[in-house]
């Protein structure tokens, strides 16, 4: 039986306090609604989407390398950008470095990010994770924040929420079994059931938790036929055999200095990028603008004949992402001394000020001949009849790579996977 591809993905950050914290008593809905807003009406939309970009490839290169990692830009600055409604003091600089905008043009580029991407939505309950990736692609993006029932809010930023990132918002005892259990819900149903639990541990501190989910699922347009034992060397050098998809094919290919990348057609409007690093590297190493290049080379690339093959994949990966936001220049948001968070309550006593505490990404990427189904969840608590002709290019993917899905019209990065080991499952 054909297996498809398959990308999982969650990440959590959850801020606490260290009492229990008072202040204005909003509990409602706010009378609000999500407001499109077109990518041409937001002005910080291009930062927004090349500082995404560029600061989910500084977490993976921060990150250790001994294992796979995959990690979603989009999601990530989705739950910052919910999180960024609500900052303070030198949260407010360091949030507008990681996002590439800050105040009203980051929230306009929220919702166009949104509003760009609605065209492929559809109800999650819909979704079969066991069968084949649809012809149209489908791409369904949800935010959320759960309140602690001992919190207070500052209503602005629940409208804020709704307006500019259209969040539902739901209450829960965030140190119960129960807020558990909801949180759980939701990840699961909003994930397609690819990721099956939310990542926050259950804690009497907990305040509040900012959740993003991305489902995606797609089909190669031109599927693999074959699939194949192939050699491939992970680190360390012993080589290993690896089931690979393979074909020759003519697609984009584009060489930047030693770095090699080909780009593979989905049905419609999205693609994946495939890097391969000089031999010996690791494809973490791929510095920031070689990695621009790549990106904005390949749309426009001539279409060379490539005789290649890509390993299929089965990985999960998980990430704390605090150490690695505080290596990136994101260590105010960790600080309670520092007040970060008084945009979403403002206690009378200081020590009930908010801090994040936990940050998480889960992942799952699978890889095979039929296509693509992802899902990112963000929690704040992607023949002839003549002779064959020569290949123009060999692209045998048999060392580390990195794997990228991006939306074509927007070029924004769905999933940036690094991929050391193909036969490793978790």
């Amino acid at each position: 039986m054909k297996r498809r591809i398959a990308l999982g993905m969650a990440s959590a950050l959850f801020v606490t306090a260290c009492a229990s914290t008072s202040g204005l008593d909003v509990r409602s809905d706010p009378d609000t609604t999500f407001t499109p807003v077109p990518v041409a009406e937001a002005p910080a939309f291009a930062d927004v989407a090349a500082a995404s970009r560029a600061f989910g490839h500084d977490l993976l290169k921060s990150a250790e390398r001994e294992d796979n990692l995959v990690l979603s830009p989009l999601s990530l600055t989705l739950a910052l950008g919910m999180l960024g409604e609500g900052a303070s003091n030198d949260a407010v600089a360091e949030l507008r470095a990681a996002l590439g905008a800050g105040g009203d043009e980051a929230s306009a580029a929220m919702a166009a990010i949104l509003t760009a991407l609605q065209a492929y939505d559809a109800d999650p309950s819909d979704f079969d994770p066991e069968a084949k990736p649809p012809d149209k692609p489908l791409l369904h993006v949800a935010n959320q924040i759960v309140l602690d029932d001992e919190i207070g809010v500052v209503d602005n930023y629940l409208t804020r929420l709704k307006r500019y990132h259209d969040a539902g918002i739901a209450e829960a005892d965030l140190g119960s079994d129960d807020g558990k259990k909801l949180l759980d819900a939701w990840v699961k149903h909003h994930s397609g059931g690819l990721i099956e639990e939310s990542a926050i541990k259950p804690d009497p501190r907990l305040r509040a938790a900012l959740q993003n989910a991305t489902l995606f699922a797609a089909r190669w347009r031109v599927p693999f036929d074959e699939t194949r034992d192939m050699p491939f060397t992970p680190p360390g050098g012993k080589t290993i055999q690896v089931p690979m998809v393979a074909d020759d094919r003519r697609v984009p290919w584009v060489r930047v200095e030693d770095w090699e990348a080909i780009a593979l057609a989905y049905t419609e409007d999205f693609t994946a990028v495939v890097i391969l690093p000089p031999l010996g590297s690791d494809p973490a190493e791929l510095p920031t603008a070689r990695l621009e290049a790549i990106l904005t080379g390949l749309p426009g690339a001539k279409q060379s004949f490539v005789r290649m093959a890509m390993p299929t994949l089965n990985l999960a990966t998980g990430l704390d992402l605090v150490p690695l936001l505080a290596d990136n220049g994101v260590s105010a948001l960790l600080d309670q001394g520092a007040q970060p968070l008084r945009g979403i309550t403002a206690p009378a006593d200081p020590s009930e000020d908010l801090a994040l505490t936990q940050a998480v990404q889960q992942a799952r990427l699978i890889v095979d001949e039929e296509g693509t189904i992802a899902a990112a969840v963000t929690e704040v608590g992607l023949g002839a009849t003549s002779a064959p002709p020569q290949p123009e290019v060999e692209f045998i993917v048999d060392r580390p790579y990195a794997f990228l899905i991006q939306h074509a019209e927007t070029g924004l990065t769905l999933f940036h996977a690094v991929v050391r080991n193909p036969a490793a499952t978790d």
